[in-house]
């Protein structure tokens, strides 16, 4: 099988495309470290005495097996002269969403001053919550 085929064949596998999913931010990490690395003509050595650690650490990152601390991320960034945004965004590809009612006697009493304008979601003590299939059949998941 030609290497080309294998990757149609994985690119129609949910369970590969999950993973691939999960992995997305390391990968994308590391695709950044190699580039910033190999633009300044840098090797691996280099950036690890530069970032104050080990060549191997580094080579785990730019293969995407590490998960860096945020001051680890911090201390690369700076050897590489580059600084560090971290940011949350919209996901692409959500997870399917099931909207699920339930009554919550507390909910009036946690916020006894708010307004239906404040909080939209609430209205006679029916709450509405978004939550995955997955977190439904989880146990200890309240759904009614």
């Amino acid at each position: 099988m030609k290497l080309s085929e294998y990757r149609r064949e994985l690119a129609q596998d949910p369970a590969y495309l999950a993973a691939e999913q999960d992995l997305r931010p390391l990968l994308d990490l590391a695709d950044a470290v190699i580039a910033l690395r190999l633009e300044r003509g840098w090797s691996q050595a280099e950036l690890a005495e530069r970032t104050g650690t080990k060549q191997a650490n580094i080579s785990r990152l730019e293969s995407g097996l590490a998960n860096p601390s945020v001051k680890f991320l911090q201390k690369l960034a700076n050897a590489l002269g580059e600084s560090l945004t971290i940011r949350l965004q919209p996901d692409p590809t959500p997870a399917p969403r099931t909207s699920v009612k339930r009554t919550d006697r507390l909910v009036g009493h946690r916020y006894p001053q708010t307004s239906q304008q404040a909080l939209p979601a609430i209205h006679d003590n029916q709450v509405e919550w978004l939550v995955t299939p997955d977190e439904l059949s989880q146990p200890g998941s309240e759904s009614g």
